[in-house]
């Protein structure tokens, strides 16, 4: 009897596969919603200016991936949440679990989208620079190269996969809180007004740019990553703290 007992490996491999399958909607919905930012980029900013040796005008079209990035980051953190809902945990208990599993295959599941998530959002580039050039034409484009250097593309995956994750588990900390106690969606509220507000006596703004720098303006990859992987530690196992002091709470 205890060799068929399942492992806390097998359990957690097996929610991870239904988390999948039960949404799946969600990663159809990112698939769109990188078609249209693709398409949003393929026009372009474009502005044209006239060359003095012979009056022709010459135009500027800027094409950025920038608009797949975060249309990346805000799924991930509204998906994180999500899976922090009610409806998601009855989900995940409708089979043999405990709720070390659950978190677990959670994080598996956040790590394979941002993994996915990551390198579409990344390798959208080359998809508006194809499709920019049939759209506006013979025009000289300037980036570099794979074969030319490999290590950018390299660095932006990690770059975007790693902040993906990051907006992850921000989300699935607020989702975790705001089940804990409704009170902190007050909470999260007043939060989001004190970093956007500005005014003469108070510049939220600067304390929000200062944690974005904390990430973005570290110039090392590998204290890059440390930051995000000790943060991201440092998000799930509050999340489960949390959740598991909610289990205790309830029973």
């Amino acid at each position: 009897m205890y060799l068929n007992e399942p492992t806390l490996n097998d359990i957690a491999k097996k929610q991870f596969r239904f988390k999948l399958n039960a949404n799946a909607a969600s990663f159809s919905t990112f698939v769109l919603l990188q078609v249209g930012a693709i398409i949003l980029a393929i026009l372009g900013n474009s502005h044209g200016f006239l060359y003095s040796s012979d009056d022709s005008t010459v135009s500027i079209v800027t094409l950025a991936n920038d608009t797949n990035m975060v249309i990346a980051m805000i799924w991930a953190f509204v998906l994180g949440i999500m899976l922090t809902t009610r409806i998601k945990q009855s989900e995940s208990f409708s089979f043999v679990s405990t709720r070390l599993s659950n978190h677990l295959s959670n994080f598996l599941f956040m790590l394979f989208a941002s993994l996915i998530a990551g390198v579409s959002a990344a390798l959208s580039s080359s998809a508006i620079k194809l499709f920019g050039y049939l759209v506006h034409g013979e025009m000289v484009v300037y980036s570099s190269s794979i074969v030319e250097n490999p290590n950018n593309l390299l660095l932006q995956l990690i770059t975007a996969i790693s902040y993906i994750l990051l907006l992850f588990l921000i989300g699935y900390l607020i989702g975790s809180l705001v089940q804990a106690n409704k009170l902190f969606i007050a909470f999260f509220a007043v939060a989001w007004i004190f970093f956007t507000s500005m005014n003469d006596y108070w510049n939220g703004t600067e304390y929000a740019l200062a944690i974005i720098q904390f990430f973005g303006s570290e110039r090392s990859a590998l204290l890059f990553i440390l930051k995000i992987s000790g943060t991201v530690l440092g998000l799930f196992t509050l999340s489960t703290l949390i959740t598991n002091r909610l289990e205790v709470r309830n029973q």
